[in-house]
């Protein structure tokens, strides 16, 4: 999928979803030096909780036959919140890592972050590189973990939080968990100035198996 017509757009999307991902890395981490007592405590579980390396993750290659598919279905989307058309459009967790993993612009996340939907509930396996959290021993090292979020469609528009996190090396403390849980991506994602009309013209968001399915309004 390089280069096709249209599969620029995202770009803006998934640019939120790594700078989300990165304010969750260093929530974790910085956290702990306010809260846990000082710097000894912090580097202790910047040893268990952190690499010095990136997980490597599997590619997703998407066949020609399924390329067509995801394009096609990218298409309506936007055509539909362009026209104010009514459409039920699905993803499955396939294909939105296909687009992941196939879009020049997003070359950066290509094997470092994974969308999976199991029995309705969504996760995000990703590695966060730690070099912009402003602490110096924390140069070079990457939080490698697994996400697994809340998205609703509420009246106040799309809510992403996360609900869970799973790290090698040992459980994230509870109270940094709870301080995650405060924030909501979809606000961030709404307010963005291209993905924030397209959101709006949400009827709902649903995940359903292994599928994302959106559902858009009919009307201006």
């Amino acid at each position: 999928m390089r280069n096709q017509p249209g599969n620029s757009r995202p770009k803006s999307s998934h640019k939120g979803l790594i700078i989300a991902l990165s304010i969750v890395g260093g929530l974790v981490l910085l956290m702990g030096l306010a809260v846990g007592g000082g710097v000894w405590y912090m580097r202790g579980m910047v040893r268990r909780l952190t690499a010095t390396e990136p997980m490597s993750l599997p590619v997703t290659e998407l066949n020609q036959t399924e390329q067509q598919k995801v394009k096609r279905n990218v298409q309506r989307f936007y055509t539909a919140c362009q026209k104010g058309q009514a459409d039920r459009i699905e993803f499955d967790s396939r294909e939105l890592n296909g687009l992941i993993g196939g879009l020049d612009d997003c070359r950066s996340m290509r094997g470092k972050v994974a969308v999976e939907i199991v029995d309705g509930v969504p996760w995000v396996q990703a590695s966060i590189p730690l070099n912009d959290t402003g602490v110096s021993w924390l140069q070079g090292r990457y939080l490698n973990g697994k996400l697994r979020l809340n998205v609703q469609m509420k009246e106040t528009g799309l809510s992403v939080t996360v609900a869970e996190i799973v790290v090698p090396g040992g459980e994230v403390p509870e109270w940094m968990v709870k301080r995650i849980q405060e924030m909501d991506w979809g606000t961030q994602i709404s307010q963005d100035k291209e993905w924030g009309p397209r959101i709006r013209r949400l009827e709902s968001l649903e995940l359903n198996q292994d599928k994302l399915v959106v559902q858009t309004k009919k009307g201006g």
